[in-house]
C-alpha cells in the first residue's frame, strides 16, 4: 500500500530505472497494525514498541522512517500523469487503502459481532 501510493503520485526519478520520487508516504490503520510498531489505542507510531522490537540504541528516525497512519478510507492524493500508468489516470482520486485480510472481512459480508473470515498465506 505505502509503496504503489507512493509511486502513484511521485514523479519519475532522474535515475534511470529507479522508483518515483517525492510521492506520498502514507498507509492506513490496518497495514500499520502489521508493521508492529503502531500503538491500537492512539493509532500512532509508537517510540516504545519500537524501541522494544529494535533495541532502545537504535537511531530510526520516526518523523521520516514511518509512513503517515490515516483512515482506511479517505482522499490520499491524485495520481500523477507521470507516475508511469498513462494520462487517463491522471488526476485519479486515491481514496482508499485496506489490508488484503481486512478486505477480504468486508468482502464476504462479516458485518456483525461473531462474523468472521479465515485467510491463507498472507501477512507476515
Amino acid at each position: 500500500d505505502t509503496w504503489v501510493l507512493y509511486q502513484l503520485t511521485g514523479e519519475p526519478s532522474s535515475f534511470k530505472g529507479a522508483a518515483n520520487v517525492g510521492g506520498i508516504f502514507g498507509t492506513d490503520v490496518t497495514n500499520a497494525s502489521r508493521w508492529l510498531f503502531l500503538n491500537i489505542h492512539t493509532m500512532k507510531w509508537d517510540k516504545h514498541l519500537i524501541d522494544t522490537i529494535c533495541g532502545p540504541d537504535h537511531d530510526l528516525p520516526l518523523e521520516t522512517a514511518l509512513p503517515t497512519i490515516s483512515s482506511s478510507s479517505q482522499i490520499y492524493g491524485l495520481c500523477q500523469a507521470s507516475c508511469g500508468c498513462g494520462p487517463s489516470m491522471s488526476g485519479v482520486p486515491i481514496a482508499s487503502i485496506l489490508g488484503d485480510q481486512q478486505a477480504a472481512l468486508f468482502g464476504q459480508t462479516a458485518f456483525t459481532a461473531g462474523g468472521g473470515k479465515s485467510n491463507y498465506r498472507t501477512g507476515l
